[in-house]
């Protein structure tokens, strides 16, 4: 990101703060910095209609409407062609997802439960291991219990 630009992506602005300025004097920072897209988005549709919105900064150096699709599925998204992948409104929040796959790229809340379930697993394959452990313990004091008691046997018939 040299030659003094601040990079090409600003996303997810939630505009209910302060409206009025994120639509005009935060787009005239972003224009001076050099950002290619910024993105806004009111979950609650009080501010924006749509509920996103996307600019792309072109020619002349001026921000021009991103083209907003509802898939198939009803979600609205626009491309974000920095980021090559789709800005989507996901119920109350944003998320970005592979336009050729359809898939949306994991939150911190999917690596929290990703993280949970792994806890989870190994807890249980502890436990289980334990248990192994507890039951080859047995099985060793029965085998030198019985090995005992055979060299018990031979002696004595070995004294007959």
């Amino acid at each position: 990101m040299g030659g003094g630009q601040a990079g090409g992506f600003r996303g997810g602005g939630d505009v209910r703060e302060h409206p009025d300025r994120d639509e005009k004097d935060k787009r005239k920072l972003y224009q001076r910095l050099g950002v290619r897209e910024h993105w806004q988005f009111d979950p609650s549709g009080d501010y924006l209609d749509p509920i996103l919105k996307g600019q792309r900064l072109g020619a002349g150096n001026a921000y021009a409407a991103i083209r907003l699709e509802t898939g198939a599925d009803g979600v609205l998204y626009g491309m974000s062609d920095v980021l090559c992948l789709h800005v989507c409104v996901h119920g109350d929040r944003l998320r970005y997802r592979a336009p050729k796959t359809g898939e949306y790229l994991p939150t911190l809340d999917d690596h929290r439960r990703q993280v949970e379930h792994k806890d989870r697993r190994i807890e249980r394959q502890d436990q289980q291991l334990t248990e192994k452990d507890r039951v080859n313990a047995e099985q060793v004091r029965a085998l030198d219990t019985a090995r005992a008691e055979i060299e018990s046997l031979q002696r004595r018939l070995a004294g007959r």
